[in-house]
């Protein structure tokens, strides 16, 4: 062997001693970063509280996660339910209770000293709703909420009478002044106006300044003392 070979040879066992050196060194690394990674999830896991339903403090590990449901709802097919509060137990209530068309028994522009309008003039803001007053859905059962029943000018189903449409002042179910001719019905409410509270089973529908000529404000605001005071059997 010469030289020439033996000097190959000696550069070669360095280099694998090298190599051996580095391996070394990264496979210490790598169970150093382990270990602390370990520590450290038994460090967080030590400081971590969980508790249970009734409060009592417990393992962390018992907890049982429920997966998170983000589904749309669908108030008409499902009938999942939105609770919206009203005087009558809206809050409670155990059925769909949504404002939709069909519970809106009129409109005003604003909750004080203001005007009314029919349920389908939109550009009245403030909903008049069957289902906030009563905590429940009025059951149209397929016929029309809004329609009037009995005779012109004494209604069986009237709330109030309007002069017009909309921007327009109000007058109680039963004064017959024969100026406000447009008369604002819903399903089988049976109304009566009051200057005390409403009786018995009777909600509150809205208020006005006087029996006639008279502006309106959304009901238990308590600014004018003439109510319009119904009842319902919740049906046609």
């Amino acid at each position: 062997m010469n030289s020439k070979d033996k000097g190959l040879i000696g550069f070669l066992a360095v280099l694998l001693i090298l190599l051996l050196i580095v391996s070394a060194f990264l496979l210490f690394n790598m169970f150093s970063s382990s270990k602390s990674t370990e520590d450290n999830k038994i460090i967080s896991n030590l400081d971590k509280k969980c508790y249970d339903a009734e409060g009592y403090l417990v393992s962390c590990d018992s907890i049982v996660k429920e997966p998170i449901k983000d589904e749309p709802i669908d108030y008409i097919n499902d009938k999942t339910y939105e609770r919206r509060g009203g005087n009558g137990g809206g809050s409670n209530s155990e059925e769909r209770n949504v404002c939709d068309d069909s519970q809106v028994i009129f409109r005003l522009y604003g909750d004080e000293n203001t005007h009314g309008a029919l349920w389908d003039e939109s550009i009245y803001p403030v909903k008049v709703c069957y289902n906030e007053i009563f905590g429940k859905m009025f059951d149209t059962n397929g016929g029309d909420s809004h329609q009037c029943s009995g005779n012109a000018g004494s209604e069986d189903n009237v709330i109030l009478r309007l002069i017009k449409t909309f921007n327009s002042h109000a007058e109680v179910p039963d004064a017959f002044s024969g100026n406000y001719d447009i008369p604002v019905c819903y399903g089988d409410l049976s109304c009566v106006s009051r200057d005390t509270e409403c009786v018995g089973d009777e909600k509150e529908i809205v208020s006005l300044a006087s029996e006639s000529n008279a502006h309106l404000e959304s009901r238990n605001v308590d600014n004018y003392n003439t109510r319009i005071c119904c009842t319902s059997s919740g049906s046609f």
